[in-house]
């Protein structure tokens, strides 16, 4: 059973839903584009090119959810100047015909979100430590008609149970700002390629 978007990670082995980059997931939330009329690599180029920031909402988001890390930094590390989130901050998991995958691992919770940069998809699957949480955010072109409607979906494991319970809290404080910057990416690459 699914409650604002929280599933049971045996659950999630048995849904319909999931990535081959996590064994399963805690956390889940998928949205879903109006038909865009353009060919499938140019969707997936504009994907992998956006700027969540040039939409003023979504920097705004996204500007506020970093400024408890600039005014009350966790570690010493932190303390250092940060490069502002975007979807660079992410590691290349595949690109496929119809499908684009990122990842992104850390202890998101906390003021500085904890990130840890992985280079490369392997590094990725194979990444294990408790109390650090993975992010995949996976794309995928549907078919319709002589259109393509892209679907972007959130999948979030965490490692242990002490990780779950730090998530919960922040995956509900920031999970309506979080599908908001998916709708509005979803919809500025509609109009930026089929102008509708």
């Amino acid at each position: 059973m699914r409650v604002f978007g929280y599933i049971s990670e045996q659950e999630s082995r048995h849904s319909g839903s999931g990535t081959p980059f996590l064994p399963g997931y805690n956390f889940h939330e998928r949205h879903e584009s109006g038909p865009i009329f353009a060919p499938a690599d140019a969707i997936l180029d504009a994907v992998a090119a956006y700027d969540m920031r040039s939409d003023p909402l979504s920097h705004a988001f996204m500007t506020l959810r970093e400024l408890p890390g600039k005014l009350f930094p966790s570690t010493k590390t932190s303390r250092e100047p940060q490069p502002a989130f975007g979807l660079h901050t992410f590691t290349p998991l595949e690109r496929g015909p119809d499908t684009l995958s990122y990842g992104l691992t850390g202890r998101f919770w906390r003021t500085d979100m904890g990130i840890i940069p992985l280079r490369d998809v392997g590094e990725f699957t194979a990444f294990q430590q408790p109390g650090v949480a993975r992010l995949v955010l996976h794309f995928q072109l549907v078919a319709e008609g002589e259109a393509w409607r892209l679907r972007t979906e959130t999948f979030i494991g965490c490692p242990d149970k002490a990780t779950r319970l730090k998530l919960l809290p922040y995956w509900l404080l920031i999970r309506t700002a979080s599908g908001m910057i998916r709708r509005r990416t979803l919809s500025a690459i509609r109009h930026q390629l089929s102008g509708r």
